[in-house]
Parts: C-alpha cells; structure tokens; sequence
C-alpha cells in the first residue's frame, strides 16, 4: 500500500491512496476513502474524479481503460465476487467475477486485506489469491477460470495453534505475476529467522515489531515444465512487485552509504 499526501482540486489526499498506476498517458490514482479514481495529466494536473463505489483494492491495467480490482464487498450484486471490471473513464463495473461459487464466503472474509492481485498477466487475464494461503486462479475478463494451482509448500504451511500462540508471523501471500515465458512470480512475507526475539507486550504482539520479524521471499515457478525455478529472500518487507515496461519487476526500499532511504527496482533475466 503506498500512503502519500497530494494536494489536488479542492481537497487533498491523507493517507488515502491505495495504489497508483499511469494509464494512456494519464496517472490513474486509487482512493481508498472516496473509493473513486482520482485522474491526473502526466505533469500532475487534476483532470476528475471517477468513483467506482465498492470496497477499494489493489488494481491492475488490462488494456485500453479498463481495469481490475481486487476486492471483496457486502454489496448484495457484489458479495463473493473478488475481480472487478472497471472503465476508468466512467468509473462503471461491467463485471464482477472470479469466483465459481460466489456464496463460498464467510463475512470474516470480506475486506481488501484477504486478497493478492497479479500485476502482469496473460493479455486479457489476471490471477487472485487470499493472502492466508497460497492456491491462486487465473481468470480471463470474460469470466472464465482458466487455471487453479493448489498444493503445500514447505515456507507456507499451515499456521498452527502453537505457532499461533508463540507470536510467529504467519506466511502472507503478498504478490503475483505471470511474465511471457509462464513463469509464475510469487512474494510471500515469511517470518524472519531471528522472529523469537521478538519484543512482547500483555495479551500478545505489537504488529509494529511482526513487520521488523518477517522477510520477504520471492518464488518463480515454471508453469510450463512445472518446476520451482528459484527464490530470493529480502530481509525486510519494503519488497513489492510492480509492472515495469510490461514486464514483472521488483521494488525495494535500500538506503545509500548516506543512510538516505531510496528505491530500487530490479528485473530478472533468463538465460
């Protein structure tokens, strides 16, 4: 989540942007308490404000102006649906897919925090997970499943009652993304090796401290041969994965020798 503070209109952004993507030449700003998009010119002119008017997410461009966004909400017509067809135009949803069985939900589910998004994906596809655990479809905008990976992995097992109680962080599915060549791109925040030192207050942890105790680990799996192709671990969870000229790319928070904290973007290559 990227939390900035940008003066536009007559209001002002506090703490409420969600996720920012440029689109058509346009910067395409997400909400998260007007639950609208905020449009602006590439030199950073407000253009409109487009709301949308559902539960907020993560977003991801699939072409032309539309958009999908990840998200649950309570809204009859909406419930148990977490993809999201939106024109950025007009702010319209012409579809809410993703989900065979759309009454398959609790209402302790619901809410933008259950679900990962991909941030590159086949044309006209996008793939979504719960972030609790790490099965994940693809679906197309035409709301077709077209594929569902399930099975165990050895850093993301089942959180159990003793785990829970001793305060280690729980494995959270964080990101996705699907590059030309099938490789399916993973993050997951995992708990740091060093997560028993963690500091402790009455009645359980402070979430400031599990952020300090998790690393983040990025897994590629090759679809095609089926085969984990290799991972990557981060000591810290300022990790994010992001599309970066079409392709699947990965930011970081790194401070220079000046300890002057800056972002870094990195691409892997195959050979």
């Amino acid at each position: 989540m990227v939390h900035q503070s940008l003066r536009w209109g007559p209001g002002e952004f506090s703490e409420s942007i969600f996720s920012v993507l440029a689109i058509n030449g346009r910067i395409v700003v997400n909400d998260f308490h007007k639950r609208a998009f905020a449009v602006f010119s590439a030199a950073g002119e407000y253009v409109d404000l487009r709301p949308y008017g559902f539960a907020p997410g993560p977003f991801v461009h699939i072409g032309g102006g539309q958009v999908v966004i990840f998200s649950m909400d309570r809204q009859r017509d909406l419930a148990g649906y977490p993809l999201h067809l939106v024109d950025i135009e007009s702010g319209v949803a012409s579809l809410h897919f993703g989900s065979e069985d759309p009454n398959n939900w609790s209402a302790a589910e619901f809410g933008g925090d259950v679900l990962t998004g991909s941030v590159v994906g086949s044309p006209g596809t996008v793939w979504w997970g719960r972030r609790s655990e790490p099965t994940i479809e693809e679906w197309s905008v035409n709301n077709e499943l077209l594929r569902r990976i399930e099975g165990e992995l050895p850093w993301f097992p089942k959180p159990s009652e003793t785990e829970g109680r001793s305060g280690k962080p729980a494995p959270r599915l964080r990101g996705l993304a699907l590059d030309s060549q099938d490789h399916l791109w993973m993050l997951t925040h995992v708990a740091d090796r060093n997560w028993r030192e963690v500091k402790r207050i009455e009645g359980g942890v402070l979430p400031s401290d599990l952020y300090d105790f998790s690393d983040a680990r990025l897994d590629v799996f090759d679809l095609r041969e089926q085969r984990h192709v290799g991972r990557y671990i981060w000591d810290s969870v300022s990790v994010r994965l992001l599309e970066y000229e079409g392709k699947p790319a990965v930011s970081v928070v790194e401070e220079t020798e000046a300890m002057v904290p800056q972002v870094v973007v990195y691409q892997v290559g195959w050979e």
